[in-house]
């Protein structure tokens, strides 16, 4: 069972979709919510534009998922609470969910969830 970590952010009604990120993540990998592995949240400034300050999390989980499964799995969960396909990288998030690090994997092509 691989562990991963997944950043979590938010900067549009970021209370509703940390929230509901974290519910969406524990049902998607179906794990009872009380086994995430959850850091403090924190806010930070929006970093190459001009938005409103994001909450930001990091998210641990045990997982038997492949790194591609994770991916498609996170990009869903970013899909379903508002993300569009055509987002710009430096732009408003109502949910954001990148892949930090997936057990010790060092993995030279990049698992990009969003262009």
């Amino acid at each position: 069972m691989a562990v991963i970590y997944i950043s979590l952010g938010s900067n549009i009604e970021r209370e509703y979709h940390v929230r509901n990120g974290l519910i969406a993540l524990a049902k998607t990998f179906n794990i009872p919510f009380e086994k995430l592995i959850l850091s403090s949240l924190f806010e930070s400034e929006a970093v190459g534009f001009n938005g409103n300050a994001f909450y930001n999390m990091v998210i641990g989980i045990h997982t038997q998922c492949s790194v591609e499964q994770v991916v498609m799995k996170l990009r869903a969960i970013e899909i379903d609470y508002g993300r569009t396909l055509d987002a710009k990288k430096f732009s408003p998030r109502t949910l954001d969910l990148d892949l930090l690090l997936y057990d010790d994997l060092i993995i030279n092509k990049p698992r990009q969830i969003a262009s």
